[in-house]
């Protein structure tokens, strides 16, 4: 027999990767961006808005100095701000 009580739908929370929020540019991630002497993609993204997908694009352009330390990819803070400064935005 089918009832014909409504069904209850789960309210889900906004999605993540890897434990990231889905709202990357918030406050935080710049304050913890500004300290150190690099970059992680996730930062990019941040920084730029965009996707982790679109942030590995920029990287793999080349237009900064990186450092892969396994599978993981950090980013010069000095070599990234250089090159956004000469965007000339």
């Amino acid at each position: 027999m089918a009832s014909d009580a409504p069904v209850a739908r789960q309210i889900r929370k906004p999605e993540t990767r890897r434990g990231f929020p889905a709202v990357l540019a918030s406050p935080a991630r710049f304050e913890r961006a500004s300290r150190g002497t690099h970059y992680t993609i996730d930062d990019v993204a941040a920084i730029f808005h965009l996707g982790r997908t679109s942030a590995y694009a920029l990287v793999k352009e080349g237009h900064f100095k990186i450092i892969r330390i396994g599978n993981a990819i950090r980013i010069s803070k000095k070599s990234f701000d250089e090159w956004l400064d000469s965007l000339n935005l």
